[in-house]
């Protein structure tokens, strides 16, 4: 887009990440790429002069809106806020998310939900391969 007034381009995203709370980190690789794909699109890279080797770094403003389906403080919000975030956090082998309690517990060795003693209540299966 282009500014009616100083004719200066601009970039305008939407974007509709995943909704369910147990996938934290599935939101947070869509809006890495969201992020990723907007940072290509907003510089700009230009040589100073022909016979100077040196490049000046233009950046076009950027307006990024959406339903992130996400928590002020969660690693997909701070992903938008803070240059790095610890997407550990957000791991699946990590946690998951119980929906009756919204609490986040962990897994015990053999992959079973303390919590419900093996029922998964995030929606994925177990994945079991043959030997």
């Amino acid at each position: 887009l282009e500014s009616i007034q100083s004719k200066e381009p601009f970039i305008v995203t939407s974007a509709h990440l995943y909704w369910h709370p147990g996938y934290e980190y599935v939101k947070t690789c869509q809006a890495k790429y969201l992020l990723d794909r907007v940072h290509s699109m907003a510089i700009i890279k230009s040589s100073a002069s022909a016979a100077a080797s040196t490049t000046i770094t233009e950046r076009i403003p950027t307006i990024i809106c959406g339903d992130m389906n996400s928590k002020p403080g969660s690693v997909v919000h701070q992903l938008f806020a803070r240059p790095c975030v610890d997407a550990r956090m957000v791991a699946p082998w990590r946690y998951f998310w119980d929906e009756e309690d919204e609490e986040k517990y962990t897994e015990d060795e053999e992959g079973c939900s303390r919590a419900f003693g093996g029922d998964r209540k995030d929606g994925q299966d177990e994945i079991i391969a043959d030997a």
